[in-house]
């Protein structure tokens, strides 16, 4: 999106600055922080199944 308000001048600009270092970092940084929410999410669905099974067996055995 930053890209978009630049003037053709400014875009040239900014593409002859090696930001790679940069963006790999901050593009890591994501991948961690989903990966850290992915597996909470996976925690958190197989914590579910284990109540809903232990409800199943309450169930069963009344």
């Amino acid at each position: 999106l930053h890209w978009a308000t630049l003037t053709p001048e400014a875009l040239v600009e900014e593409l002859a600055h090696d930001r790679r270092a940069e963006q790999t970092i901050a593009l890591s940084r994501i991948a961690r922080d989903k990966h850290r929410l992915v597996r909470v999410a996976v925690d958190l669905t197989v914590a579910a199944a284990a109540v809903l099974s232990v409800a199943l067996f309450a169930a069963l055995a009344s």
